[in-house]
């Protein structure tokens, strides 16, 4: 008897199993429009619909019913809406808006106070009534900008009045509309425009642009559906990959895949290590782009990516420190670059690194300065032991907006007057100086720096080159990456 109720239970236990394994999996519909619908595959667009199941697993499946030029009311003025009815979903997900907003002429169109709401509640209540859930994601800003580089905000009555509807009927709600208006300020104009499928095109995306839109929406979908999560694959999507995700011209750069790109109207350089290392690090050089590259090319080595942006006539002032903040944005967000970059700064860089490392001291994991200026009273100014320079502090009175020298010499946002930042972020500083430079004058710069530094609890290391002028880098670069590695890839709190 008892092995005949041991065989019995065994057998439930393996109809159980195969019942489970074999379970068809849950539906997914994806209703929307050209944001959000496929395309032939040797199309340049993209909607965000496409890159949905990259998430899931086999007991999900996503079905992407979006079509291009389609509103809240055309969806199911055209039957498409009964077509996704007939799927029998176990899942709407709906974002309408861009086409809603179209022309009050145009028979698509709908007012975002009025009929938008009332297809919403229409969807809601069908998709209720076949036992799904239904999920409303508001549309996602379109990539237009006012002249002070502002978002205009074209689609935020819809976006809003879906936000009513959301609370109104209880139902989930992805925000796509905050989050991406936040990555499109981030990034600005010009950066936008790669996520575009074509130029001057401010709704459409490339592969790249859908991608991140998808990226966008899952960083809420399984917060805002919970039981989502116990379809998720294991391990998220990994970033795009680096042919994807840089344009411009491509040339060799000693061994490495070199792209040249245009960035806020700047020239830009990112280089590609041959495999990137763990966490994505970065270092990130500011001015005398190749010179002495021997720290770069170890790096690379490394799996470091190496970037640059030129600036040369900001020499360090706020307006330079707006420049980095946007190619800072666009690189650990459209790259997936690591959060917290190496800083380097040869000479004038030293400008660069630290008025943009003292404006954002949890945003950089080291500093590794080269005969730095540190406070440009020394240099170019030459109020100092330093000569100086006429032509480049004409420059700093430019770039800075000063009016004359005395305003220049009042200031109190040097290098030397920014450290207290850094020390609390316990960011570790490296010089490498000339004992002997009379053009940044060791006594006037790293030395300053070194006692404040000290002061204020800070780590730095200064490796000292005795009868050497301004003379950049170590014939042995190894010191050098050997405290960039100690503080990037083997520090803790850097990922």
């Amino acid at each position: 008897m008892k092995r005949i109720l041991n065989l019995t239970a065994a057998l439930m236990a393996a109809f159980l199993f195969a019942a489970t394994a074999h379970a068809a999996p849950l539906k997914v519909a994806v209703l929307g429009d050209s944001t959000v619908s496929e395309y032939p595959e040797q199309s340049i667009v993209r909607g965000w619909g496409h890159y949905l199941q990259d998430w899931f697993n086999d007991s999900l499946q996503v079905t992407n019913v979006a079509l291009s030029g389609r509103s809240s009311k055309s969806f199911i003025t055209e039957g498409h809406w009964e077509k996704t009815k007939a799927l029998k979903p176990d899942f709407v997900l709906i974002q309408f808006g861009h086409n809603d907003s179209h022309a009050k002429t145009e028979p698509k169109a709908t007012d975002a106070a009025t009929d938008y709401r009332d297809y919403l509640r229409r969807y809601i209540d069908e998709a209720r009534a076949l036992s799904a859930q239904p999920v409303l994601i508001t549309p996602m800003h379109r990539r237009t900008f006012n002249a002070d580089g502002s978002l205009n905000d074209i689609l935020k009555p819809y976006a809003d009045a879906m936000k009513v509807v959301a609370a109104e009927k209880k139902v989930p709600l992805v925000d796509l509309h905050t989050a991406s208006g936040k990555l499109f300020a981030k990034l600005g104009d010009q950066a936008t425009a790669d996520l575009s499928n074509a130029p001057g095109d401010r709704t459409h995306f490339s592969p790249k642009g859908a991608r991140l839109m998808a990226e966008l929406v899952m960083q809420e979908l399984p917060q805002a559906v919970p039981t989502l999560k116990q379809h998720l694959k294991p391990v998220a999507p990994t970033p795009l990959t680096p042919s994807e995700l840089v344009v411009g011209k491509i040339s060799n750069w000693n061994g490495y895949e070199l792209h040249e790109i245009e960035f806020d109207k700047r020239k830009a350089n990112i280089i590609l290590p041959k495999q990137a290392a763990e966490g994505r690090p970065w270092i990130w050089r500011a001015r005398f782009w190749a010179h002495r590259p021997e720290v770069d090319i170890a790096l690379l080595g490394k799996g470091f990516h190496l970037v640059y942006i030129d600036a040369p006539e900001l020499i360090g002032s706020p307006a330079a420190v707006e420049v980095w903040n946007k190619f800072y944005a666009y690189l650990t967000t459209i790259h997936h670059l690591n959060a917290k970059p190496a800083l380097e700064g040869m000479s004038r860089g030293g400008l660069y690194i630290y008025n943009w490392a003292s404006a954002n001291p949890d945003k950089v994991a080291c500093i590794y300065a080269d005969a730095p200026v540190c406070t440009f009273h020394s240099w170019p100014g030459g109020k100092g032991k330093a000569k100086g320079s006429v032509k480049d502090w004409e420059l700093v009175l430019k770039a800075y907006g000063f009016k004359d020298d005395a305003e220049a010499l009042a200031w109190k946002g040097n290098p030397i007057d920014g450290l207290a930042p850094l020390a609390k972020a316990k960011v570790p500083l490296l010089h490498v100086v000339g004992d002997a430079d009379e053009v940044v004058p060791v006594e006037e710069n790293t030395a300053i720096i070194e006692e404040r530094y000290k002061a204020l609890g800070g780590s730095i290391q200064v490796i000292h080159k005795p009868g050497i002028g301004h003379v950049h880098g170590l014939d042995d670069p190894e010191p050098i990456v050997d405290f960039i590695l100690a503080n990037t890839l083997q520090r803790k709190g850097v990922k």
